[in-house]
């Protein structure tokens, strides 16, 4: 009896951990598609998963959820937008591991608007006494983004991301995402817009 409970605790272990590595893999491919890094680009990210009262408020108020042209939809059953109001209060206060991604770095979400004056005051110390070319120039920016929520045996995810440029300066969106040919690629737009 002894062993067939150790046996079940291994199996139930090994079966969470590789569930665990899956969704993280998910996670950072499905991550990769929204930021597009480039070489040497060094990613700077909130640490915090945020956006959930504003994915809340479009799963409460809709069912159905078309793309821009109208071609594809996808209809929430009941059970799903309940897994989804359900992954909103269990990710609330999820937070991101230390290097995400290559070359990055994780910014306190109490401290980001800090990083951001720094990383300006940093740029225009730089630039001082120079022409500025208009079109080289870059803002500083800080990616913030949601935990990603998978339905359909992970082939449809939902995933709240934004990019901040300083205080009162974003954009974000809301959007389904669909794995084909196991690659994630942008689906169903379901709000975005500027802060």
């Amino acid at each position: 009896m002894v062993i067939l409970r150790a046996i079940l605790i291994y199996t139930f272990l090994c079966s969470s951990i590789i569930g665990f590595a899956q969704n993280y893999n998910n996670d950072k491919s499905l991550l990769k598609l929204i930021i597009k890094q480039k070489p040497n680009e060094k990613i700077a990210y909130v640490d915090k998963s945020i956006g959930w009262t504003n994915i809340e408020e479009e799963i409460k108020n809709h069912t159905v959820f078309k793309n821009v042209k109208g071609i594809d939809s996808i209809s929430l059953s009941k059970t799903e937008k309940d897994t989804i109001l359900n992954q909103v209060k269990n990710y609330n206060s999820y937070v991101w591991n230390y290097r995400l991604f290559d070359n990055s770095v994780r910014i306190l979400y109490d401290s980001m608007f800090v990083y951001l004056n720094n990383e300006r005051e940093k740029n225009s110390i730089i630039l001082k006494g120079k022409s500025i070319d208009v079109q080289k120039y870059k803002l500083s920016k800080l990616y913030a983004f949601s935990k990603p929520i998978y339905l359909r045996n992970n082939t449809i995810s939902l995933l709240f991301n934004t990019i901040i440029y300083y205080r009162g300066a974003s954009n974000y969106q809301i959007c389904f995402y669909k794995k084909e040919d196991g690659k994630w690629k942008e689906w169903i737009l379901i709000a975005s817009g500027a802060e």
